[in-house]
C-alpha cells in the first residue's frame, strides 16, 4: 500500500465541505460530528483549520483573499474520495473500527481504515491485497473442529437473532438433525459472547447522487474456534444457512470478496 494521508473526522469533513462535495460533508458532520448547533459547528470549524494550517494542507492567505485554500495535492484526493462508485465495507465491532475499500479503477482501489469514528487513514492499494488486508482486519485465530458444525434457520429465526430476548423463542423453535442440534448449541455461546452482534462485509455501489445501493453481504462473527458464518440457500425451504468456518473456508471467502466485487462492477460498468 502508498500511504496518503492521515486524518482526523473533523479535518475530514472540513475539507470536503471547503472542496463543495456536500453529500459526503454533510455525513461526516451529521453522522459523526455531531454538532450541537451553528455555534458549536463554527468553533468546530476554525479549530480544525488551525490544525489543517499546522499540517501544511490548508493555505489561509487563500481562504481571507476567497480563494480555494486547500492544497492541490489534497483537491485531487478528495476528488477521488468523493467520486469512488463502488466500494467494500468491513466491520468491526471489537475493535471500534470499519474498513473501507473504494474502487477507483482497474486494479486500483483507496484503501480507508476508520478507527472508533475518529481518525481516517488512507492509502492507494491494488485488487490482490483486497484478502489480506480485510484478513489483517479481523485477525482471527483458528483451531481444529472434531465435527464440521452448521445449522439451518428460517429468516425469521435468523433475523431475531440479534435480539437476546428473542433467543428462547428461536431456541424453542428450532429443529434440526442430531448434529444440527450440537452445532446450535456449540453456536449459541459464541453467539451471546459477541453481544448478539454479527460482524459484515458489504459491497455497495453508489450513484450520482451519493446514494448507496447494497449489492451483496456477508453476515459472521469470531469464535473461539473458527469463524461462524451465515449462507443464504434459495432453493432451500429452511435457507439460512450457519456453519462454523475454518482458516481455509476464511480465506476461500475473502477470496471470493475479491473476485465477486471485481467481477461485478465490470458487469455495472457495462450497463452505465
Amino acid at each position: 500500500m502508498d500511504h496518503i494521508i492521515t486524518m482526523t473526522t473533523e479535518e475530514l469533513g472540513v475539507l470536503l465541505s471547503t472542496a463543495e462535495y456536500d453529500e459526503e460533508a454533510r455525513i461526516m458532520i451529521h453522522d459523526f460530528i455531531k454538532p450541537k448547533g451553528e455555534s458549536e459547528l463554527i468553533a468546530i470549524f476554525n479549530t480544525t483549520v488551525n490544525q489543517l494550517r499546522m499540517k501544511g494542507i490548508w493555505n489561509e492567505e487563500n481562504h481571507k483573499n476567497e480563494l480555494n485554500p486547500i492544497s492541490e495535492e489534497t483537491m485531487t484526493f478528495l476528488e477521488i474520495y468523493a467520486n469512488c462508485e463502488y466500494m467494500i465495507r468491513a466491520t468491526n465491532e471489537w475493535k471500534k473500527a470499519n474498513l473501507v475499500l473504494h474502487y477507483i479503477k482497474e486494479d486500483t482501489w483507496l484503501y480507508h481504515y476508520i478507527d472508533d469514528n475518529v481518525i481516517h487513514e488512507f492509502a492507494f492499494m491494488k485488487e490482490k491485497e483486497i484478502p489480506n488486508i480485510i484478513k489483517d482486519f479481523y485477525s482471527y485465530s483458528f483451531t481444529k473442529n472434531e465435527y464440521d458444525y452448521s445449522f439451518y434457520l428460517t429468516d425469521k429465526q435468523f433475523d431475531i437473532l440479534s435480539n437476546p430476548k428473542k433467543q428462547k423463542k428461536v431456541e424453542k423453535s428450532f429443529t434440526g438433525t442430531s448434529l444440527e442440534k450440537v452445532s446450535f448449541e456449540k453456536f449459541l455461546p459464541d453467539l451471546e459472547a459477541n453481544n448478539h452482534m454479527m460482524e459484515n462485509i458489504s459491497l455497495f455501489s453508489i450513484d450520482k447522487n451519493r446514494q448507496l445501493y447494497l449489492q451483496n453481504a456477508a453476515f459472521f462473527f469470531n469464535s473461539t474456534s473458527g469463524v461462524w458464518l451465515s449462507e443464504y440457500e434459495h432453493e432451500k425451504e429452511v435457507p439460512v444457512k450457519i456453519h462454523l468456518a475454518n482458516e481455509e473456508k476464511w480465506n476461500d471467502i475473502l477470496d471470493g470478496v475479491r473476485t465477486f466485487s471485481t467481477e461485478l462492477i465490470k458487469e455495472l460498468a457495462k450497463l452505465t
